[in-house]
C-alpha cells in the first residue's frame, strides 16, 4: 500500500534522508549525462518562426508582442549573461529537470507511491528524450512547463501542508506562468480551488486567493495601454483577434454570414473574402481542415485572413510588421466574435468537434522534424547567438519524429486512465477509505484537467508542446489514484490506511520491483508503451495502414491551391517522391526520372517536400519538372504526408499501382528502370 511520509517529519528531513540524496546525486549525473550527448548530437537550438518573433521582441525592448511577453524578457535577462545557445538550452532543460524532481519528490512525501509507480514516474521525469527536444528550443513551452510544474505543487502544499509563505511563492510562479503562456488564463481559478480546498484560516484563504491579482491587474493594465499606444486600441493580446477569425472560419462554409450584423466595414470585407474563398474550394475542404493543428487560416497564405492583411498593410520593418499584426487582430477580432456569437452551435461542430480529436492525440507538429528540416536559421538568430554563419546542423533532421511519435498516444492513454480513475474513485464502495488529503487532490486535479480540457479545444489550438506539462499532471495522478484505490480494496484499519510511515527503501532509485501479484493492468500497459518509444520497428514491406493510398494535401507551387490526394483519379500507376531540394541524392533520383519520362508518361508522379517554398520552386525549375503534365509538384505544407509515411531518409518513394494500393517502398535511391518495372508490372 502506498503511503506518505511520517506526520512528524519535515520535507526537509524527508529530501535530506540517505535514500533521498545519493537519488538526487544519481539523477543529477544521469541529467547531466543525457544532456552533454544530446548537445553533441544537436550542437545547435531548434528554431521555427515563434522563436524569431520571441527574438525580435527580446532585442526590441517590446512590452507588448505578438506572443505574451514574458518568454522575451527571459531572453534578455538571460542575454545579459551569455550568448550562447548551449546555455540557453541547459538552462531550460535543468529548470525543468529540477522543477520535476520537486514535484516528484513532493508526491512521495505526501501520497506515497507504490513501487511500479515510482518507475513509471522517474522513467518519464527523468529518462525522457521529450524532456531534451522541447528543451532544445527556443521558446516558451520548456520555461512554462517548469513555472507550471512548481505553481501546481505549491498547490499541493497549499491543500496537504499549508504556509503563510506559500501564498507569496504561489502568486509570483502564478504570475511568471500568465506572462509567458496563454494557456494560464485559467490557472488562477485552479489556485482559487486549491485554496478553497486548503485548512487554513479565513483571512489566509482570502490573502492567497487576491495575491495573484495584485500582479496580475498592473501587469494587464500596462499590456494593453502599451497595445493601445501601438495599435490605437487597448488589448491584451495582439494574438486573439487572429485565433478567434481563424477559430470561426471553419464553419465557414455551414453557415450563411448576415453581413449587416459585422460592426464595422473592414470586417464586412473580410466576410466577403471569407464567401469567395469557400467558393473556390473543393467538397473534401473539411477533410483538408480536420488534417490541420486548427489554425490553418492563420498559418496558409491563400486564407482570407493573409489575403486581407496583404491587402492592407505594406510589408516594412520587423516593428512594423508586429504593430500591423496588432491592428489587423481588431479587425479580426470583430468578425471572430460576431460570427461565433451567432453561429454557437456550427462554431462547436466544426472547430470544437475537430479541435477534441486533436486533444486526445495532439499532433507532434513542430516536434517532428529538427529546425522544420531546414539547413539554416534566420539573421535573427545568428545575431542573438553569435553563430558564425546561417548554417546549423544536427546528427538528423527526422529522427526526433520517430523517437517521439509515441508521446501523442501516451496522451491519450494517460486521458484514459484519469477518467477511468476518476470514474472508479466515484462508484467505489470503498472511496471512503481514501485519505481526507487525497480526496482533496482528486478534486483539485479533475478541475485542473477539466478547465484544460475546456479550453483548449474552444479557444487555441492543439499540439503536444502544449499539452506536455498537463500531461505530466494527468500521468502522474492517474497513478496516484490508481495506487490508491488498489490498496483501499484491502481490509484494513483506518489507522493503517491514513497512518504515514515510509516503506524502506531497498534500491537506489526506490524503484524496486514489487513482489505483489496484484500488479496494476494499466501500469503494465504504460510501461509497454514507454517501451515502444526507446524502439520503434517500422516494417516497410507490411504498412498496411498506407493502402489504399492515405488522405494527405499538398500545396501547390503557386502558393494558394491545396490539392487532396482524394482528388487523385484511379487508372494509372502512382509514384510519390519525397525529397529534400538540397539533397545530392534526391537531385540524382531526379535527373535519372526525368530521363525516363517516356516510358513514365502514363505514370502519376508526385514530388513533395517540406522545405521552403521557394526552394521547392527553384528546384522545380532546375530540372523543368512543370513542362510534364504527368508530374504535379507542391510542399507538404502541413507535414501530413511526413506524418503518415514516416520517411526515414531522403529520396523516399512510394509505388501503388491503379487501384490507389501500395506495391512498394524505398527510402534511398533507386534506379529508374527497376522503378519502372514495378510500375509496368
Amino acid at each position: 500500500m502506498p503511503k506518505a511520509s511520517t506526520a512528524n517529519e519535515s520535507f526537509k528531513a524527508f529530501v535530506s534522508s540517505e535514500t533521498n540524496r545519493r537519488l538526487l546525486l544519481a539523477t543529477s549525473a544521469l541529467v547531466l549525462a543525457q544532456l552533454i550527448i544530446f548537445k553533441l548530437l544537436y550542437p545547435f537550438a531548434d528554431f521555427f518562426s515563434d522563436s524569431y518573433s520571441y527574438i525580435f521582441a527580446a532585442s526590441a525592448n517590446l512590452t507588448v508582442s505578438i506572443w505574451p511577453i514574458g518568454y522575451s524578457k527571459f531572453l534578455s535577462a538571460f542575454h545579459a549573461f551569455t550568448h550562447s545557445d548551449t546555455a540557453l538550452v541547459a538552462f531550460q532543460y535543468l529548470l525543468l529537470e529540477v522543477s520535476s524532481m520537486y514535484f516528484y519528490l513532493t508526491l512521495r512525501y505526501f501520497y506515497g507511491l507504490g513501487d511500479t509507480t515510482r518507475k513509471i514516474l522517474y522513467a518519464f521525469f527523468f529518462l525522457n528524450p521529450l524532456f531534451l527536444y522541447l528543451s532544445n528550443y527556443v521558446n516558451s513551452d520548456p520555461l512554462f512547463a517548469a513555472l507550471s510544474l512548481i505553481w501546481f505543487t505549491q498547490l499541493l502544499w497549499i491543500i496537504n501542508k499549508p504556509r503563510v509563505s506559500q501564498v507569496l511563492v504561489q502568486a509570483v510562479v502564478l504570475f511568471l506562468c500568465f506572462t509567458i503562456r496563454n494557456n494560464a488564463y485559467y490557472y488562477p481559478f485552479i489556485s482559487l480551488v486549491a485554496f478553497i480546498l486548503s485548512r487554513q484560516p479565513l483571512r489566509a484563504k482570502l490573502l492567497g486567493i487576491i495575491s495573484p491579482l495584485v500582479l496580475l491587474i498592473p501587469f494587464i493594465v500596462i499590456t494593453r495601454n502599451a497595445a493601445k499606444n501601438m495599435t490605437a486600441k487597448s488589448q491584451f493580446s495582439l494574438f486573439t483577434g487572429w485565433q478567434l477569425a481563424n477559430n470561426s472560419l471553419y464553419m465557414y462554409g455551414h453557415i450563411k454570414a448576415d453581413s449587416s450584423r459585422f460592426p464595422s466595414p473592414q470586417s464586412r470585407e473580410l466576410n466577403r473574402l471569407s464567401q469567395n474563398f469557400y467558393r473556390q474550394m473543393p467538397s473534401n475542404f473539411d477533410a483538408i481542415l480536420s488534417d490541420y493543428v486548427a489554425n490553418f487560416f492563420i498559418r496558409q497564405p491563400q486564407s482570407p485572413l493573409k489575403v486581407y492583411f496583404r491587402r492592407h498593410y505594406a510589408r516594412g520593418t520587423e516593428l512594423d510588421d508586429v504593430v500591423n499584426w496588432g491592428k489587423a487582430s481588431i479587425v479580426y477580432s470583430d468578425f471572430g466574435k460576431t460570427v461565433i456569437e451567432h453561429h454557437p452551435i456550427e462554431y462547436l461542430r466544426y472547430f470544437v468537434l475537430v479541435n477534441t480529436k486533436n486533444y486526445f492525440i495532439p499532433p507532434l507538429e513542430k516536434l517532428e522534424v529538427y529546425n522544420l528540416g531546414e539547413d539554416e536559421v534566420n539573421y535573427q538568430a545568428q545575431d542573438w547567438f553569435d553563430y558564425k554563419t546561417s548554417a546549423v546542423q544536427s546528427v538528423s533532421k527526422d529522427v526526433q519524429g520517430k523517437i517521439l511519435f509515441i508521446f501523442p498516444y501516451i496522451f491519450l492513454f494517460v486521458n484514459v486512465l484519469s477518467l477511468g480513475s476518476i470514474i472508479w474513485y466515484l462508484i467505489s464502495k470503498t472511496r471512503t477509505r481514501i485519505p481526507r488529503h487525497l480526496r482533496r487532490t482528486v478534486l483539485l486535479v479533475s478541475m485542473f484537467t477539466f478547465c484544460n480540457f475546456l479550453f483548449c479545444i474552444t479557444a487555441t489550438i492543439i499540439v503536444l508542446r502544449y499539452e506536455f506539462f498537463p500531461m505530466l499532471i494527468l500521468l502522474s495522478f492517474s497513478l496516484v489514484f490508481v495506487d490508491w484505490l488498489e490498496s483501499s480494496k484491502e481490509k484494513a484499519s483506518p489507522g493503517q490506511l491514513i497512518t504515514n510511515s515510509q516503506p524502506p527503501d531497498t534500491d537506489l532509485f526506490g524503484l524496486h520491483l514489487s513482489k505483489s501479484k496484484n500488479m496494476k493492468a494499466p501500469l503494465h500497459i504504460f510501461l509497454i508503451l514507454l517501451l515502444c518509444a526507446c524502439h520503434r520497428h517500422d516494417d516497410r514491406s507490411s504498412r498496411t495502414d498506407l493502402s489504399p493510398l492515405p488522405v494527405f494535401s499538398i500545396l501547390s507551387l503557386d502558393s494558394s491551391t491545396i490539392f487532396n490526394t482524394k482528388q487523385i483519379p484511379f487508372g494509372q500507376p502512382l509514384l510519390l517522391v519525397y525529397f529534400r531540394p538540397d539533397c545530392p541524392h534526391c537531385r540524382q533520383e531526379i535527373v535519372d526520372l526525368v530521363q525516363h519520362m517516356e516510358i513514365l508518361q502514363n505514370t502519376k508522379i508526385y514530388f513533395l517536400a517540406g522545405a521552403k517554398l521557394e526552394d521547392i520552386k527553384a528546384f522545380c525549375s532546375r530540372y523543368q519538372l512543370n513542362q510534364y503534365t504527368n508530374i504535379t509538384v507542391g510542399k507538404d505544407f502541413n507535414h501530413s504526408f511526413f506524418r503518415q509515411f514516416r520517411p526515414s531518409s531522403v529520396p523516399y518513394l512510394a509505388i501503388y499501382d491503379k487501384e490507389k494500393r501500395l506495391v512498394k517502398i524505398y527510402d534511398e535511391q533507386v534506379p529508374a528502370d527497376r522503378l519502372i518495372t514495378i510500375l509496368h508490372n
